[in-house]
């Protein structure tokens, strides 16, 4: 193994036993899995429609597609309904007289993403005699009405790596059906569907640890087989129901789409990195920005899929302006409640985009929240909140603060003025208490890097182009990187004395890189300002990690980092 590989290994206590462990791809089988297929068998062969109602994120696009797809593929009589996010998160009588609206025949609804807490529109669908199957991945809270449910949180599932997407859930259903009832070439087709399973993983920052590791692996085998060298040739030889064939094209598109705005160069650029950092906003940017939901599952099964796709590219770019301008005013805005709690005053979409950016400064829970003014009788702030792995805001404020979704993301509502200042006060004081019980429990370390480079050779390796370039091509070995399993973080440690060249990039020369000897450079973004540092003698340091990266046919090994201080 190369050494710095060794260093990552030997600094995180990874042991061949441990990496093989978190490699198995085996996986339990869901409770009541076995009723809900016999169930869809029943479905199946009474040829009665079965309608779709998936969440608005993009698992629960992933799901929607998957589910429809698949169920097509499968023969089922089976119709989608398109999620409006200006309607909250989950559904309620009102989406359940839309749906029937828009499908009038369906006769059973099977939810994706979203259900385990959806009582009132259950209900309404048992009122108007509409039988109702739930899979989802939240937490159940209490029990469901739903006729069949399966979610790896429900309060009696034994599941053992819990921590899967509701994409995965749905497509562990269609897979174990078409096991069960099919040919070999149904559950090949159906086999090739976990590339949406592997799209909600990342997007809905799963564990990338067990079953998830493999899920990610092979969708993004299927997602490079589909890119091929660029052309059609590959997505025009899959057969099959014409839903199921328009879920590959629409993948294509999007990933051609990327290849024409320079993201994607060849099919080693499509990585979970990829999936996480661009797949995922441009797909959640049509919620984030009250963009046309009807598109954005257009890009699967629509009649101008890459149209579509080019859609929801801009819609993210927009996306990524506002969230800047408006983090900015929060920052140099008066807000009484910081450092947990923002009052924006924004479009919904994007609140959760600015808590988690306060959230990633400050390593504290934060609520972002709009004020929908005194005259509001009932949620008058509502928004969404993130917080860190040791601070469990339900425990916290959450039998007077109204939350839902995952732990560590999730909405919020606080029904007025005075619940919002018991808010802050509670958190006043739970979460610097919180914070010392993590600290002496051991479970704050301060983050220390993977590996050492010095120019000095004094820690783990020197300038070592060849050791740089063997670390590069082995670290693919260890990937998906992600949550439970993060990227690989180095230290390089020199002094001005060893650089070759300092340089700006970038138009407004808002970049740096520093070029050392034997082609070896270090990449800064947005720390161009930085340059002036040549001219200062002292010790500097870099956190970041290794890269090659090829212009005119040579490649180059690069780090890519972020200055830390001087000495």
């Amino acid at each position: 193994m190369n050494i710095l590989l060794k260093k990552l290994c030997e600094n995180r206590g990874y042991t061949n036993e441990f990496l093989q462990e978190i490699n198995n791809p085996d996986y339990d089988k869901l409770k009541d899995i076995d009723t809900l297929i016999a169930r869809l068998k029943e479905i199946h062969d009474e040829h009665s429609v079965i309608t779709w109602l998936p969440d608005f994120d993009f698992d629960g696009i992933s799901s929607g597609t998957l589910g429809y797809g698949g169920m097509s593929e499968l023969g089922f009589n089976t119709r989608l309904y398109i999620p409006d996010p200006s309607k909250g998160y989950g559904f309620n009588a009102q989406t359940i007289d839309d749906l029937l609206t828009k499908y009038p025949d369906t006769k059973t609804v099977i939810t994706c993403d979203v259900g385990i807490g959806c009582t009132e529109g259950i209900d309404r669908c048992h009122e108007l005699g509409i039988e109702v199957l739930v899979t989802d991945h939240h937490m159940q809270e209490f029990t469901s009405n739903a006729d069949i449910v399966v979610d790896p949180l429900r309060m009696d599932e034994a599941y053992s790596h819990p921590g899967i997407c509701g994409a995965f859930v749905v497509y562990q259903i269609l897979q174990y059906y078409a096991d069960t009832y099919t040919t070999y070439f149904v559950q090949d087709q159906i086999r090739r569907l976990k590339v949406l399973a592997g799209f909600g993983t990342i997007s809905d920052v799963m564990p990338l640890l067990y079953e998830n590791r493999q899920l990610v692996k092979e969708s993004l085998s299927i997602c490079k087989m589909i890119f091929g060298d660029g052309t059609s040739s590959i997505v025009s030889s899959i057969t099959g129901s014409v839903p199921y064939r328009k879920i590959f094209w629409g993948i294509y598109y999007v990933l051609k789409m990327y290849f024409e705005n320079g993201v994607i160069k060849n099919s080693s650029d499509i990585n979970e990195e990829f999936f996480g950092f661009y797949l995922a906003p441009t797909f959640n940017s049509a919620k984030r920005m009250n963009g046309d939901m009807v598109r954005t599952f257009s890009v699967f099964f629509g009649n101008n899929q890459f149209d579509d796709a080019k859609y929801l590219f801009d819609l993210n770019a927009q996306r990524k302006v506002l969230v800047d301008t408006e983090y900015n005013r929060l920052m140099t805005s008066t807000q009484p409640y910081a450092p947990y709690i923002y009052i924006a005053n924004v479009q919904a979409g994007i609140l959760g985009l600015l808590a988690m950016k306060i959230h990633s400064a400050t390593g504290e829970p934060a609520f972002v929240l709009n004020d929908r003014g005194s005259s509001c009788k009932e949620d008058r702030f509502s928004g969404s909140g993130r917080s860190p792995s040791w601070f469990n805001c339900r425990e916290s404020v959450g039998d007077f603060v109204f939350i839902a979704g995952h732990e560590s993301a999730f909405g919020c509502s606080v029904k007025n003025q005075t619940d919002l200042e018991r808010m802050y006060r509670i958190l006043k004081t739970d979460v610097p208490a919180k914070y010392d019980e993590a600290m002496a429990e051991g479970l704050l370390v301060e983050a220390k890097p993977d590996y050492v480079i010095s120019t000095d050779w004094t820690q783990d390796v020197g300038i070592d182009t060849d050791v740089f370039y063997n670390y590069v091509d082995e670290k693919d070995s260890f990937r998906p990187f992600g949550n439970g399993f993060p990227a690989p973080q180095g230290l390089l440690i020199f002094t001005n004395d060893d650089v070759d060249e300092w340089k700006t990039m970038g138009r407004a020369k808002e970049h740096l890189k520093l070029i050392f000897s034997n082609g070896f450079s270090v990449i800064c973004w947005r720390q161009g300002h930085l340059v002036s540092k040549k001219d200062v003698p002292g010790t500097y340091k870099i956190l970041g990690d290794l890269s090659t990266s090829e212009f005119r046919g040579e490649i180059s090994v690069n780090f890519i980092g972020t200055f830390l201080e001087s000495d």
